[in-house]
């Protein structure tokens, strides 16, 4: 019999393994991928952040595998990012400043433009409206006139403007007798 410490059992009945620490490294994260499973949708799932957010939470044990699986390839990987992410980030930055910058003179100069033809569309809307009131006036008034409803001249808010240029004539004429002017011979008009 032998010891319980005894070499020479524990080889004849087990035999010794030979793993190397890359095969350790995937035993582990494999096992850790199988307790780290989701199992069920978390309400944070529900949000497109969230949704994203358990992606790259089931992507990150698989990255794990690959980078302790092919260390050359992530290590690659990984340089390339650093090295050319920041200036491709710098170049994205820049294109979307100028983009917005761009937005914003294009803006002004359209509003340069659409201010004026604002100006110019409103007095022209105002024209058509002013005129065509006018004209439903001047048929309304010319429609009376016909039937005989009203009597001859242009009417204003029920005021006869005829009779009211008469009547303005008239004290007109008075005033101008009364001052004695030499120059009218009463009929409103000057003498040359």
């Amino acid at each position: 019999m032998t010891a319980p410490g005894d070499p020479d059992k524990e080889c004849s009945t087990q035999a010794p393994s030979i793993t190397s620490p890359r095969k350790q490294k995937l035993d582990q994260a494999q096992s850790r991928d199988q307790t780290h499973t989701v199992t069920s949708q978390s309400p944070s799932a529900t949000t497109p952040l969230g949704a994203m957010k358990e992606k790259a939470t089931a992507l990150l044990p698989h990255l794990k595998r690959i980078a302790t699986t092919h260390p050359l390839l992530a290590t690659f990987l990984l340089a390339q990012i650093i090295c050319s992410g920041i200036p491709l980030c710098l170049v994205l930055g820049g294109v979307m400043m100028a983009a917005s910058v761009a937005a914003a003179v294009v803006a002004g100069l359209a509003m340069l433009v659409l201010g004026p033809v604002l100006v110019v569309t409103f007095l022209l809307g105002l024209g058509v409206w002013g005129w065509g009131w006018a004209l439903v006036w001047f048929w309304r008034k010319v429609g009376r006139v016909v039937r005989g409803e009203e009597e001859e001249g242009l009417g204003v808010f029920g005021v006869d403007l005829s009779k009211l240029v008469e009547n303005n004539s008239r004290s007109e004429k008075g005033a101008v007798d009364k001052g004695g002017n030499g120059d009218q011979d009463g009929s409103g008009k000057v003498m040359g």
